[in-house]
């Protein structure tokens, strides 16, 4: 079960991490992974990778993984390691770095939070488990699969709630 993190608890712990390190950071689709990914880059003076900003195919109805240019974010992040610590964002995140041959050190996962306490998207992914045509779209219905079949939401070392 992952850690619950406020964002100093979390910089704390990653300022602990070696030089050059590579830190994942999972969420739903506009859980706040980009805000907290770029806090982050600033409070720690590290670089920020985000996934889609590779997206070389739009509206296709493909597979979120199979519209990145993975070569280039490939190239990317290998650059970005290289010069010091790097935070790379994105939905399927396990996913995209798998197929790229990338490991991460860590991983936070961002869940969006209701000011009730109630996580949203994971009372939406019962919804889809049981009726898959919920999300009608991608990249909704590969972030769902996703979640479905990986559960970055119970594997990350860290989890971040950001509150709506």
């Amino acid at each position: 079960m992952p850690q619950k993190v406020d964002l100093d608890q979390l910089c704390v712990h990653l300022r602990t991490l070696p030089q050059g390190s590579l830190v994942g950071i999972e969420g739903f689709m506009g859980s706040g992974k980009t805000h907290l990914s770029d806090a982050l880059g600033t409070a720690l003076g590290w670089h920020v990778v985000h996934t889609d900003e590779f997206v070389a195919r739009k509206d296709t109805g493909e597979p979120y993984v199979q519209v990145l240019d993975l070569q280039r974010l490939k190239q990317h992040i290998s650059t970005a390691v290289m010069a010091g610590s790097t935070l790379v964002d994105g939905i399927c995140l396990g996913e995209v770095l798998a197929r790229i041959a990338i490991s991460v050190d860590t991983t936070v996962y961002v869940r969006r939070m209701a000011a009730n306490g109630l996580w949203h998207d994971g009372l939406h992914l019962d919804d889809f488990k049981t009726d898959p045509s919920s999300v009608a779209s991608e990249p909704g219905i590969s972030d769902f699969q996703y979640h479905l079949r990986e559960r970055p939401q119970e594997r990350a070392w860290f989890e971040f709630h950001r509150v709506d």
